[in-house]
């Protein structure tokens, strides 16, 4: 509970801002998230071994990141690692305390069950994309993503 607390004393000034007065904070509460993504694996007793990420200059890049989702922890992991931006549900953004968290995280809400806005939504997330902002998107459980 205290985690959660504190993540919002940091990070409602910074949305407040961010909403109401134009001023751009969405980097530094994806690097807020971040920061209190590691600190709740710490918490959980998970410990994080990154291999292979010296190619990638996290400051200067943008990427989406395309994942299976099995449970709430792959929000925390990826998080720790990549201060990114996530895509999720409308249904999400509606959920009680879990969706105030999410809007205060800058999360993108897409409509799943409809493709009515579905142009507007690519077009969000690809302006998220060319400011140099990291994306992540969780499949849905029954698709499967095979590479060679």
């Amino acid at each position: 509970a205290f985690l959660v607390i504190s993540f919002f004393i940091l990070a409602l000034p910074l949305y407040i801002l961010n909403q109401y007065c134009g001023i751009d904070s969405k980097s530094l509460l994806a690097r807020i998230l971040s920061f209190f993504a590691k600190i709740s694996l710490t918490i959980f007793g998970i410990r994080l071994i990154v291999n292979d990420l010296y190619d990638y200059k996290l400051t200067d890049s943008n990427f989406l990141i395309v994942s299976n989702h099995l449970s709430y922890v792959d929000i925390l992991i990826i998080a720790s690692v990549f201060p990114s931006y996530f895509i999720t549900s409308l249904d999400m953004g509606t959920t009680f305390f879990l969706g105030h968290i999410c809007k205060m995280a800058q999360c993108l809400f897409v409509n799943r069950r409809s493709r009515t806005n579905i142009s507007s939504e690519i077009k969000e997330i690809s302006d998220k994309l060319k400011n140099s902002f990291i994306c992540t998107i969780f499949l849905p459980r029954h698709f499967r993503v095979f590479m060679d």
